[in-house]
């Protein structure tokens, strides 16, 4: 044995003991990476598991993150604070520490076990659904990672203190060159841990494949204890004298001695002004950097989860490869004036603000996610890599000695075990407030920077490492303050549209975008849900469909259960239930916008809404937790840019959904065809058609798809409506929605489960090929690639199909006029232009033609093809009466044309009626209507001639002037308005609407009316072949009219109190909108007079 440490010579022999060591560093090296790799693994998989009871990954897994650390330590802090631990002299170290690190590998499932169960006992109850996780769950969280994986952890802990030990004692310069070991070992860990994690995912294609992060790990660990590893000369790390060998000293063996003596004084670090400095400017461009690469990636792929993870993955390699550098080469500026850290800080700035303008300049690019994935990590590496330089040069420059005595040395591990604690009880509360995931992030990756550094400084220097937090802090917050604003700058909308930001946390970044077609819900900057206002006109909302259409299959369930913005935007048209429904929304600002989007607003409806119960949690955590059952169970489309929202497309969670179904329930999964890629769409339905029994697809506008599933059929449910319609029980709360007749639910059934498995076309992956729902579609702004996804999934269209069952049931007698017209005007054109061909009947089929050349911009050719529909059936009352449509006020005031007149006089029943008393209606002769109240209110929605029926209804309550019922009237009016305006947009019926908003004191009402009027405005034709000029033109006139009607309308409105900036939006818009139809009507003036 070596001769004892002189210091500790004077020691009494009775308290000093001895033990042995082999120094040889290769068997170190192999012991420590060999336990930590493992370690990673079983770390990996723990996550994995608890992440998908748990299902809050963003606070899981920093707080794992400091379990894993804070374990490793423990070994180290174990050995030098017991060193009696381990036994005397030649006791094969390596064998105990790789044998306790194999046996908790064995306890890893028992572990698992005891601690899911321990989570469901205190975070979950059977029918009680589960709180939002919180401070609670964040402690709980550590300790738990913690407890798991404290043996493995602890052997490598103590593997890596003798290892560093033996240096020590080996070799006294190499004490010097090895103080910064912590931050490299720890930043190595925390990559290799946080790569594992992201790499066993099911959303990865080396899913279960545990040898890719076995090697990944044994990388990192290799990289960083290479740094403990003998420098070359000039290196500055483990030297040997000049002229010596350091073979002798290796391979002796070392003898730790545990005598303990007084502390030698330590030397506190001298602060020089430029330090604080370099630190500021380093943290500035790590959260430029870090944030550029999230937005960029969440722009691009379109996936907050992933975004975050590879940031931090990057940063903390670019972190540990630069410290490793820096230590290597120990770059030198000949000038005395500028420090190495300080040029290196300057660069990574630099760098970091060129990559963001860029990034923000090239905002509208889209580009394959792969690619921009290895573009942004090359340009993020270097830029992480300086400022890991910078870091460790500056904390190189200013270090202090050890303390002598190893019986000391545990001392220098407590800012690492009380720092990750604290930092992550902060982190907890953080989340439980709402705070902006950028903010955790960020905060997390400087709390284990300024921990790591700080752990080589001495007690005594505490104000130097408060000062030091504080600044990487201010660094972090200003910076993502600005960056936050620049987000919303450019994800922000364009002229025409207003943005209206609703705060954010840790989820995502919520505002409304007020825009031309009605106010959204951005969530990320992606459009989730558009907002229906309840006092606004029926636009056939698709996020109430969500809702109304399980219902309508549905008609006895008591309960329902809907995730994401659908139980928002739509919460105040929620169907009848004669139970509760739950709400879980996993964003407290969506939640929160509840407020900002239905605030004291005045209701037209009769039915009575259930009993509705939010609640602010992960969906898959809900269900975890619970054993609720549902009668119905309502997805709503989630922005891509959400964490997690891959999820909702995997066969796990289908299941997971299923196991929550009731028996015979209805369940409901919307998603936007532009969020994803067309073989997505093949793949979900594959997974939908293993899973359950039966399963529809449904497209109400073209932004949104249904798929419907169930364990019963539901196609003789859907066929069955015809005869014993639901819809007519709640005919008012189905209107609202958009479902005004059968034929509306008909039309917008795309396919049964036959078309299903074809559109399918044996694209279903099993679960451990899921990855590429991961790759989220970038956002499809090309209209040729929408046409690309409506033709494949329109191929497969049953109502195009002469073998559907809309033509072969004997049951469902549609009728194909009225369907013809509602898919023109909810934008299917191609759909409409391909049901002509199916329909059997030639009078039919010249209605549609007629119908689909008006919505072209051709109304002479459309006149014509009803003339021939009248020649060829002289007693069709449908052709006749929409040749006379528009024709009415001419009839009314006899300057109608001749042949006009003589088909309205064929006219019989409520057509006849309508063309006699509309001079009435023009005239003010309100008194003159009532006498045909009956007649007019047995009109069907089906027919064509129900808009007009429902204007001379309204018109007559809306001018009633008896004050006993006049509120009454208005309210009435509104109704019978509205349930029109589902099936057919007329002006007329908007203006009829606004007045009455007026007349009640509702100025928003009449703001929104007089906006959904405005966007059909704006799409009408202005231009036409030259045959067709004289036609428009009449057409023109009109809306021009009802227009100006509608404008003189909201000035008046405006004028009451809170109409707020929407008045004034809405002056300007109908200002450009009347100069844009009197320069096309005086264009057609001119050019019909040469």
């Amino acid at each position: 044995m070596m001769a004892d440490n002189p210091d500790t010579s004077g020691s009494p022999a009775g308290s000093i003991a001895h033990f042995q060591v082999p120094t040889g560093r290769r068997p170190w090296i192999i012991a420590y990476c060999f336990s930590v790799a493992v370690s990673a693994v079983l770390q990996t998989i723990w996550l994995h598991e608890f992440i998908l009871l748990v299902g809050d990954a963003y606070l899981a897994i920093p707080a794992f993150l400091a379990a894993f650390m804070a374990a490793h330590f423990t070994g180290q802090f174990a050995l030098y604070r017991w060193p009696n631990l381990l036994p005397a002299t030649n006791f094969p170290v390596l064998l105990l520490l790789i044998t306790g690190m194999a046996l908790s590998s064995l306890m890893t499932p028992l572990l698992l076990e005891v601690f899911d169960y321990v989570h469901v006992l205190l975070l979950g109850r059977q029918e009680l659904l589960p709180t939002p996780p919180g401070l609670h769950a964040a402690i709980y969280y550590f300790f738990a990672g913690y407890c798991v994986t404290l043996v493995p952890m602890a052997c490598a802990g103590a593997t890596l203190t003798l290892y560093l030990r033996s240096l020590q004692f080996a070799h006294d310069s190499a004490v010097q060159g090895h103080q910064t070991v912590l931050i490299e070992t720890s930043a190595g860990l925390a990559a290799g841990f946080t790569l594992g994690w992201f790499l066993i995912l099911p959303h990865f294609r080396f899913y279960n494949s545990l040898w890719v992060i076995v090697l990944v790990s044994l990388i990192f660990c290799i990289s960083c204890i290479a740094i403990c590893s003998a420098g070359k000369k000039g290196s500055g790390i483990g030297e040997s004298p000049s002229g010596r060998s350091n073979n002798t000293t290796r391979d002796a063996p070392i003898s730790f001695n545990t005598g303990r003596t007084g502390p030698a004084e330590p030397v506190v670090p001298s602060i020089a002004p430029g330090t604080l400095l370099t630190l500021f400017f380093a943290g500035v461009a790590l959260s430029i950097q870090y944030t550029t690469f999230t937005n960029i990636l969440i722009r691009h792929q379109g996936n907050l989860h992933h975004a975050t993870a590879a940031g931090v993955i990057v940063l903390l390699c670019g972190i540990g490869i630069g410290t490793l550098c820096d230590i290597r080469l120990r770059l030198r500026l000949r000038s005395g004036k500028y420090s190495p850290s300080l040029a290196y800080t300057l660069a990574a700035l630099i760098s970091a603000i060129l990559s963001a303008v860029f990034s923000f300049l090239g905002a509208s690019v889209t580009a394959n996610a792969y690619f921009i994935i290895m573009a942004l990590s090359l340009l993020f590496l270097p830029i992480s890599l300086f400022s890991g330089m910078a870091l460790h040069n500056t904390v190189a420059g200013h270090r202090a000695q050890l303390y002598a005595p190893a019986a000391s040395g545990y001392r220098c591990m407590l800012p690492w075990l009380a720092g990750f604690p604290v930092g992550m009880a902060i982190t907890g509360g953080f989340l439980s407030r709402g705070t902006n995931i950028s903010w955790i992030l960020m905060a997390a990756v400087y709390l284990y920077i300024s921990s790591a550094m700080t752990s080589l400084k001495h007690l005594q220097a505490g104000a130097f490492r408060i000062s030091l937090l504080l600044l990487l802090l201010i660094a972090a917050g200003i910076t993502l303050h600005v960056s936050d604003g620049q987000q919303i700058r450019v994800t922000g909308m364009g002229s025409d549209r207003e943005l209206q930001y609703l705060g954010s946390d840790n989820i995502a970044e919520v505002y409304i975008s007020h825009e031309s077609d009605g106010s959204k819900l951005r969530v990320n900057g992606i459009a989730e849900a558009l907002i229906g206002n309840p006092n606004g006109p029926p636009q056939n909302d698709p996020m109430r469909w969500l809702t109304a259409l399980p219902f309508a299959l549905h008609p006895t369930a008591e309960n329902m259960l809907i995730a994401g913005s659908a139980g928002v935007t739509a919460i105040q048209d929620l169907p009848p239930l004669p139970g509760y429904v739950d709400i879980v929304e996993p964003s407290a600002t969506v939640l929160a916008s509840f407020t900002e989007i239905h605030n004291s607003r005045t209701l037209f409806r009769n039915w009575q809404t259930p009993r509705v119960y939010s609640h602010h949690n992960d969906l898959r955590n809900l269900l975890s937790l619970t054993e609720r059952s549902y009668d119905i169970i309502v997805i709503s489309p989630q922005s891509p840019a959400r964490r997690g929202s891959e999820q909702l497309h995997t066969l796990e969670f289908i299941q997971q959904v299923r196991r929550h179904l009731r028996q015979g329930g209805i369940y409901i999964q919307g998603f936007i065809p532009d969020y994803m890629t067309n073989e997505q769409i093949r793949k979900l339905a594959g997974i939908f058609l293993e899973c359950f029994t039966d399963v529809q697809m449904f497209q109400a506008t073209p932004g949104m798809l249904y798929l419907l599933a169930s364990n019963v059929p539901l196609e003789p449910r859907i066929i069955q409506l015809s005869e014993n319609s639901p819809l007519r029980e709640q005919i008012e709360y189905f209107s609202r929605s958009g479902i005004n007749t059968v034929e509306d639910l008909l039309l917008a059934w795309l396919m049964n489960r036959k078309a299903l498995e074809g559109f399918a076309d044996n694209a279903y992956l099993a679960a451990e090929d899921q990855s590429s729902f991961s790759e989220v579609a970038p956002m499809q702004d090309d209209p040729g690639t929408r046409q690309q996804t409506a033709r494949l999934v329109h191929a497969h269209d049953i109502l195009l199909n002469p073998e559907g069952p809309q033509h072969t049931e004997q049951d469902l007698v549609l009728n194909w006029v009225y369907v013809a017209g509602r898919l023109l005007s909810l934008g299917f054109p191609d759909r409409a232009v391909g049901l002509q061909p199916t329909v059997k009947n030639t009078e039919s089929r010249l209605l549609i033609s007629a119908l689909l050349n008006e919505y072209e911009g051709r109304p002479g050719t459309a006149e014509d093809l009803l003339l021939e529909a009248i020649d060829l059936a002289p007693q069709n009352q449908e052709a006749r009466y929409l040749l006379v449509q528009n024709y009415l006020d001419d009839l009314a005031n006899g300057s109608a044309p001749s042949p006009i007149k003589e088909i309205a006089r064929e006219l019989r029943g409520p057509p006849l009626s309508i063309t006699r008393i509309w001079s009435s209606y023009l005239g003010n002769d309100w008194y003159s209507l009532l006498p045909f109240e009956r007649e007019l209110a047995r009109v069907e929605p089906q027919d064509p001639w129900y808009a007009e029926a429902a204007l001379l209804r309204a018109s007559w309550r809306i001018h009633i002037d008896s004050p006993d019922y006049r509120r009454a009237m208005l309210k009435e009016a509104i109704r019978i308005i509205d349930r029109s305006l589902s099936s057919y947009y007329s002006g007329r019926l908007y203006l009829a609407r606004a007045k009455a908003a007026y007349l009640l004191g509702q100025s928003e009402t009449v703001m929104e009316t007089a906006s959904i009027a405005a966007s059909k405005y704006e799409h009408l034709p202005v231009t036409t072949p030259r045959s067709q000029e004289p036609r428009l033109l009449h057409r023109l006139l009109a809306s021009r009219s009802e227009a100006a009607e509608m404008f003189s309308t909201i000035t008046q409105a405006a004028k009451m109190p809170a109409t707020g900036p929407q008045a004034e939006r809405l002056h300007h818009r109908y200002t450009m909108l009347l100069d844009r139809l009197d320069t096309a009507i005086t264009r057609l003036r001119q050019t019909s007079t040469e």
